[in-house]
């Protein structure tokens, strides 16, 4: 997963607040195309970001830039 180069990347510095996922959630614009299952998601990363909370020693704030996905 994605989620993971990033942890570990965050691991490399020590003073962070938030660690922002950007965007990239896929919206359908026609039959077939591929949706991002947002609820899914929440509780996947959800889990995963709590546990590298207690990894980090520090409660940050998760971030996400949805604008198309929200627009759409």
């Amino acid at each position: 997963y994605a989620s993971e180069i990033l942890f570990e990347t965050a691991k490399q510095f020590k003073n962070l607040d938030f660690i922002d996922f950007g965007s990239g959630f896929k919206v359908p614009y026609k039959a077939g195309d591929i949706e991002t299952n947002i609820e899914e998601l929440g509780k996947k990363l959800s889990a995963r970001f709590n546990e590298f909370c207690k990894e980090y020693g520090k409660d940050l704030t998760l971030a996400f830039e949805p604008g198309k996905f929200l627009v759409s």
